[in-house]
C-alpha cells in the first residue's frame, strides 16, 4: 500500500526536498513499479501458501495426513464407513469431513 500511495502522488521530491527532474522521476517510478509488482507476487504466493496450510491442518484434524494423496482420503473414508456399519453414528460426520477435505483440495 505504501508503494501504491507513493506512485499516486503527483510530485516526487529528492531526499533533500528538491523536486525530481523528469529523468529522475521516470527512473524512480520504474523502480517503484518493479517493487510493487514484486510485492504483489509475494503477497499472492503467501496467500496461496496460507490457503494450502489451512487445508493441510483441517485434513490432519479429519484424520487425513497426506492431502495430496487421494488414497489417504479413501483409506480414511473406508475406516469411517466401517465405524458406521458397526453402529457408530458419530462417524457419519467424520466421513463427511474427510470427503469435504478431499473436494476442497482438488479445487
Amino acid at each position: 500500500m505504501n508503494v501504491e500511495r507513493q506512485l499516486a502522488e503527483p510530485l516526487r521530491c529528492n531526499q533533500d526536498g528538491s523536486e525530481m527532474s523528469t529523468m529522475q522521476y521516470k527512473r524512480w517510478r520504474s523502480r517503484a513499479h518493479s517493487s510493487l509488482v514484486y510485492k504483489k507476487g509475494e503477497q499472492t504466493y503467501l496467500k496461496d501458501w496460507m490457503k494450502q496450510r489451512r487445508v493441510d491442518i483441517e485434513a490432519g484434524k479429519a484424520g487425513v495426513f497426506d492431502v495430496h494423496d487421494p488414497r489417504a482420503y479413501l483409506v480414511r473414508a473406508r475406516a469411517v464407513l466401517k465405524l458406521v456399519l458397526d453402529g457408530d453414528t458419530t462417524a457419519v460426520g467424520q466421513a463427511y469431513s474427510a470427503i469435504d477435505q478431499f473436494l476442497q483440495n482438488e479445487g
